[in-house]
């Protein structure tokens, strides 16, 4: 009689192999595409943060320039008001 026991066992491995590589394939397409979705969500993401950048820019050019204009205009209503102090060089 031909002993199967090792041929069994050795199928059964070879099957758990196969069926481990499977999951491991499936897991890593999942991940991909993950990692894939990501990588659009950051550039997305960048892209707000330039954005916001340039009108965070923006927006302190336009305080710099109302404070430069409350300065002339404090300047301008001050009843003791001196033309040719530092402040005139900056403004």
């Amino acid at each position: 009689m031909i002993d199967t026991s090792i041929t069994s066992t050795a199928t059964a491995t070879a099957s758990g192999s196969a069926l481990r590589e499977q999951q491991l394939r499936t897991e890593n397409g999942a991940l991909v595409q993950q990692n894939s979705q990501l990588q659009g969500e950051n550039r997305d993401l960048r892209a707000e943060q330039r954005r916001l950048a340039a009108e965070n820019g923006d927006l302190q050019r336009e305080v710099g320039d109302l404070q430069r204009d409350v300065v002339r205009a404090d300047r301008l209503t001050s009843a003791d008001s001196t033309s040719g102090t530092l402040l005139d060089v900056y403004a």
